[in-house]
């Protein structure tokens, strides 16, 4: 469940940088509509299997892949267990401009990993929004403690973070 939604998040993501505009999820867009029952009759269910038969079926694997042009944009998705490893390779100094933490992982954003952030990076911390069972004290409380984390990685709040609407909280690291 927490990567699925980790998983919405950077899709959303995604979405604003192709598109530069707001992820609206397609759930959202349409009005929630009603249940409808109806009594289906054996002729009913006999169209039904003569309009199958006609309709072109829809095959997604065997449609040529286009990827998604986006000039000056790449995405690492780095295993759990790099963030010990990218401070000690150079390669990885000062090279990374948004940076992503999911909530699971907000722990390893310490001092040390910082140095991978490039001028003006853009951290997201990702929230417990979407955590089942957690009361508004105990979101705020880890919205300030994600907060608190990101000051001490040497970062300042982009963006204020409500801890009952947010999905993610936004900070900026300059050195």
């Amino acid at each position: 469940m927490a990567t699925d939604i980790t998983q919405y998040n950077i899709l959303s993501m995604i979405h604003e940088i192709a598109t530069k505009t707001k992820y609206v999820s397609p759930d959202t867009q349409s009005e929630v509509k009603q249940a409808k029952l109806t009594e289906i009759t054996e002729e009913d269910e006999e169209q039904n299997v003569q309009l199958e038969d006609t309709l072109p079926v829809d095959k997604p694997l065997s449609r040529k892949y286009v990827p998604l042009r986006i000039e000056d944009v790449r995405i690492h998705f780095l295993p759990l267990n790099s963030a010990a490893d990218l401070v000690k390779k150079s390669k990885f100094k000062e090279l990374f401009n948004v940076v992503f933490f999911a909530n699971s992982m907000v722990h390893h954003l310490t001092s040390d990993i910082s140095s991978v952030f490039a001028n003006k990076a853009t951290v997201i911390l990702e929230t417990v929004k979407f955590m089942v069972d957690l009361q508004a004290d105990k979101l705020k409380e880890f919205v300030d403690k994600i907060t608190d984390m990101a000051k001490g990685a040497g970062c300042e709040v982009l963006d204020p973070c409500d801890p009952q609407s947010d999905a993610v909280a936004k900070f900026s690291f300059t050195r």
